[in-house]
């Protein structure tokens, strides 16, 4: 980061070290650090010229609204990308569920949820998830692929929303999952808001739809049946998620 994005984010950082006063730190030391860097931050220059590029940093539980009201002001003809390692977050759920209802096309490519550090995992939350989101697809624009991950994990945070006929292109990403843990302030979490680049939108659009059509003559993704939930697993494995979700008791 760069330019007035990162003396938002510095300053967020600040935050989070003077919550930390009671650690093995000197107490007196470091407030007096934290008001040496303020002072060099207030030197810089607060404003760039970006030819209407606006840039925002956002963190925890302000990453949730932002997706949301994203999703909520979705119009017909909207072009909708995910790229998610875990999707769990009710509220964020039904945001998605929303924009199929307003008209907007949906793509998404999510991590099966299969391994995690060497040991295999059961598919939760995304595949119950995508699941859900499936069932749309009678009657709404949807669509689901799994990252074809072999050991590794699918670790995007991404939602990106274009329209070229109104110029439309917001994109939001950072290292927060779409999980309660996440987004309801209970982990540290940042992410970016990235509105009105049509450059910083192709780019991604570009590795997307490499994904997507596996087009460079690798395969990046699988067809939605290839990780599908199905009968009794599919029953007892939306229970398990739904608590794990509510409770906390989870990985995710």
């Amino acid at each position: 980061l760069r330019g007035p994005l990162a003396l938002d984010a510095l300053e967020s950082e600040l935050n989070l070290i003077s919550w930390s006063l009671e650690t093995a730190f000197p107490k007196q030391l470091l407030p007096e650090e934290i008001d040496q860097i303020r002072a060099i931050s207030k030197q810089m220059p607060k404003t760039s010229r970006d030819g209407g590029v606006r840039a925002k940093w956002i963190t925890e539980g302000a990453i949730r609204k932002t997706l949301i009201d994203l999703l909520n002001n979705t119009k017909p003809g909207d072009e909708v990308l995910i790229a998610l390692f875990y999707l769990s977050d009710r509220e964020v759920i039904e945001a998605i569920k929303q924009a199929a209802i307003n008209g907007a096309r949906i793509r998404m490519i999510l991590d099966a949820n299969r391994d995690a550090f060497g040991r295999e995992k059961n598919g939760i939350p995304n595949r119950i998830v995508a699941l859900e989101l499936r069932d749309l697809a009678v009657k709404y624009d949807i669509s689901i692929l799994w990252a074809d991950t072999h050991g590794e994990q699918y670790h995007c945070k991404v939602l990106a929303i274009h329209n070229a006929v109104t110029g439309k292109n917001q994109l939001c990403l950072g290292s927060g999952n779409w999980t309660r843990r996440n987004l309801a302030d209970l982990n540290l979490e940042a992410n970016v808001l990235v509105e009105n680049s049509e450059l910083t939108m192709d780019r991604f659009k570009f590795y997307f739809d490499a994904l997507w059509f596996n087009s460079d003559g690798y395969r990046h993704t699988l067809d939605f049946s290839e990780w599908e939930e199905t009968g009794w697993d599919a029953k007892w494995k939306t229970w398990l998620y739904r608590f794990q979700e509510w409770s906390g008791l989870s990985t995710f």
